[in-house]
């Protein structure tokens, strides 16, 4: 009988893992949890309320998903089948280009973009992510709330779209 363990890839951060022997849960976890220095002297620790560790994979399996190639060894050396199930949603990407007047309609001030406001929010979008960089007054505030906005108003209207599909 072969032993199936089930990996569950929540989103890009975490994973959970479940269906391993206690065994190789409390070596995972020792694996992959340092002591913090000076524990020994912290009072959570003194009353019995923490062990003294940080964990990178807590007593529920919970672990990042960074940490996969690093235990899939282990999983494969202990003879586990591995099943694997993805729970990540598809990320849409943006394709509305921003003009100067993006935000006539969307907002309740009038706002005009500046051209290299609109070149560097355009050159984001184009890229798929990234960082802009800009002086103190040069308006990264406006870009991240144009990009924020871009965002949201695609994700809305690809939910209002699936809604309607649905008969919602």
């Amino acid at each position: 009988m072969s032993k199936v363990v089930h990996i569950w890839v929540r989103d890009e951060v975490y994973m959970t893992i479940a269906g391993l022997a206690p065994s190789d849960h409390k070596f995972l976890f020792d694996k992959f949890s340092v002591f913090v220095d000076g524990y020994f002297f912290m009072p959570a620790y003194k009353l019995g309320r923490w062990n003294g560790k940080i964990a990178y994979y807590d007593n529920t399996g919970k672990v990042y998903f960074r940490f996969l190639e690093e235990i899939l060894p282990y999983l494969e050396k202990w003879g586990y089948e591995i099943e694997l199930h993805d729970e990540r949603r598809p990320v849409s990407l943006v394709t509305t280009r921003l003009t100067k007047d993006w935000f006539n309609g969307r907002s309740q001030v009038p706002i005009e973009i500046r051209p290299y406001q609109v070149e560097a929010v355009n050159l984001a979008l184009d890229a798929g992510s990234g960082f802009v960089i800009a002086a103190t007054g040069a308006g990264k505030c406006v870009h991240g709330d144009t990009l924020l906005n871009i965002s949201c108003s695609n994700e809305l209207k690809e939910l209002l779209c699936r809604g309607n599909e649905n008969g919602q």
